[in-house]
């Protein structure tokens, strides 16, 4: 790889990724603008709760799928990457289903003790059912080396659509959102950018539907999948803890305040998107074909 075709890559991305911080800032400004503080405070420990989840739905595939999928674009592998698809996709789904189902429960239960948090749970529900699979369909397109199928459905499309549907049922409204509507332009912008996302990588999917055949290795594949489960829920747990604590031991106005300061503090991690964007499919590749020299030279 040249050094024109890695700084070109790295500018693609980059302004990807400035788009998207701008999308997700633009979602919370809008948020905390046009809803009630409780409302907002809500809203936040919904969407928190739903990317927690999200990554223990998941079940590590995401990380395992790009890994295969930059593996399978180089070996022609094809056999292996719709195995995978496959069972990633039934895993994730029956996972999906159950934890919203659980979550459903849960909030009628605690409905009477904590409302808020309650409501937050029912926020989170459409996001925990659609939020895992939009997950496996962006590590897919990242493996393939679709970088821009990979960003823009759900970290552009989704918090635009998501924004515009607040701003509406905030400006709109005299209470400025209840329940029911968050948890429909939820529900709302998490399809519509699932769907722009599934036309996206479509193309690219066909050639591997039709190529017949079908290998698993399951055995293998659990094995490799644990640690990162266990690495991205250790993560995401360490980097939202304090809001989900928030929203269950103090109110949800707190929620609101301590979302707009993460928002500014999540900064410091912008340059860490950019780089595992771009260099984590060509990571998988070197790795796969014991190229450990150059995988050394392009981790410095």
């Amino acid at each position: 790889m040249s050094r024109t075709t890695e700084f070109r890559g790295v500018a693609v991305v980059l302004v990807l990724q400035v788009l998207a911080a701008g999308a997700g800032f633009l979602l919370h400004f809008v948020g905390a603008r046009a809803l009630t503080v409780e409302s907002y405070g809500t809203f936040s420990f919904g969407w928190t709760l739903a990317g927690v989840l999200m990554l223990a739905c998941a079940l590590g595939y995401p990380n395992l799928l790009l890994r295969e999928a930059a593996q399978a674009s180089v070996a022609r592998s094809r056999a292996r990457l719709r195995g995978l698809v496959r069972e990633s996709s039934r895993a994730v789904v029956t996972c999906s289903l159950a934890v919203a189902s659980a979550l459903l429960l849960i909030s009628l239960l605690v409905d009477s003790h904590n409302p808020s948090v309650a409501a937050g749970m029912l926020v989170a529900l459409p996001a925990v059912v659609i939020f895992p699979v939009a997950l496996l369909r962006a590590r897919l397109a990242r493996g393939l080396d679709a970088l821009t199928c990979s960003v823009v459905p759900e970290e552009i499309v989704r918090p635009l659509v998501l924004a515009g549907l607040i701003a509406v049922l905030g400006w709109t409204t005299t209470h400025g959102g209840d329940v029911a509507s968050l948890v429909l332009a939820v529900g709302v912008a998490c399809t519509v950018s699932l769907v722009a996302g599934g036309m996206c990588v479509a193309p690219m999917l066909m050639p591997i539907w039709r190529s017949g055949g079908e290998v698993y290795d399951t055995a293998r594949w659990r094995d490799a999948r644990r640690p990162m489960l266990a690495a991205g829920l250790l993560q995401e747990a360490a980097a939202r803890a304090d809001l989900l604590l928030v929203g269950v031991l103090a109110t949800v106005a707190a929620v609101a305040q301590l979302s707009v300061c993460a928002r500014l503090a999540l900064l410091n991690v912008f340059v860490l998107k950019v780089v595992d964007t771009y260099y984590s499919p060509r990571l998988a590749v070197l790795f796969a074909q014991g190229r450990k020299d150059e995988t050394l030279a392009l981790l410095r």
